[in-house]
């Protein structure tokens, strides 16, 4: 029956709570966590999932809001001492000590300014970036841990060179929205610079926080298929059964068996 079905769910979800605590000491011993958040009806009211990655762990969090009151009612924001990787929200610059922020997510804002503006400034600063992260990568695969400091400064030298560019093309654009909106995407580069090419300066930081949206997908499926949840604490256990599961498939673990173990009482995740 429904209930049946329900009170199994409620009884997993309880045992799954004790693993999330694990889960969430794991990610503040982390050096960086890929943070991101989405949409999600409770009882017909939009409300927030929010996530924490990384390459072993997995913490889903149910919120009401994105404000900074909501986000410091949150351990992980309140004490993590790392660095954060998001889209841009500048409302968690007020935790962590590092940010880096999404280029992934930057290059969608490039490619509609290109389109709009038919300016090049944004079609090179979009190839210049996949340029370093593919510059990085390589060097990463030969074993290098960081670049030379000459090559830093090139860098950041052609970076400025092309928002000064983009800045001359701007004076020129047509549509006072679109020259609106282009000069405050170039603004956010100018401002946001150090946090956009912090990836280039510490290799352990991600070149975006596809990670973290990637497992946000689970939850958008599942908003389309149901439709959202019925109360807060619906959302809540979804949560913590969703950190077990995700984190599990994470570290390559046989999900039904370690279910099994869970709910056995032995230890799963150390």
């Amino acid at each position: 029956s429904t209930g049946s079905v329900y009170a199994f769910c409620r009884k997993f979800s309880y045992a799954c709570s004790t693993v999330c605590d694990r889960i969430e000491e794991k990610l503040m011993n982390a050096h960086e966590i890929c943070t991101d958040a989405t949409p999600i009806k409770v009882n017909g009211k939009q409300t927030f999932i929010r996530n924490f990655s990384t390459e072993k762990e997995v913490l889903y969090l149910g919120c009401d809001k994105k404000d900074l009151p909501t986000l410091e009612q949150m351990r992980i924001y309140k004490e993590f001492t790392g660095i954060f990787t998001h889209d841009h929200e500048t409302a968690i610059y007020h935790f962590g000590t590092g940010h880096g922020e999404c280029n992934v997510h930057l290059e969608r804002y490039l490619l509609k300014n290109t389109e709009e503006t038919g300016n090049g400034w944004s079609r090179q600063m979009s190839g210049f970036l996949k340029g370093m992260n593919h510059a990085r990568k390589a060097l990463k695969q030969s074993g290098t841990s960081s670049f030379a400091p000459e090559q830093l400064k090139r860098y950041s030298t052609r970076y400025d060179e092309i928002i000064a560019k983009g800045l001359e093309q701007n004076k020129h654009t047509k549509g006072r929205i679109a020259k609106k909106e282009e000069k405050t995407l170039l603004n956010r580069l100018k401002k946001y610079k150090a946090n956009h090419l912090l990836f280039l300066y510490d290799f352990r930081v991600h070149f975006s926080n596809n990670i973290s949206e990637k497992d946000l997908r689970i939850c958008k499926n599942r908003q389309k298929m149901a439709g959202g949840f019925r109360t807060a604490e619906g959302r809540k256990m979804y949560c913590e059964i969703m950190s077990f599961i995700e984190t599990i498939k994470r570290r390559g673990l046989n999900i039904f068996q370690s279910i099994i173990d869970l709910m056995n009482g032995t230890p799963v995740i150390e």
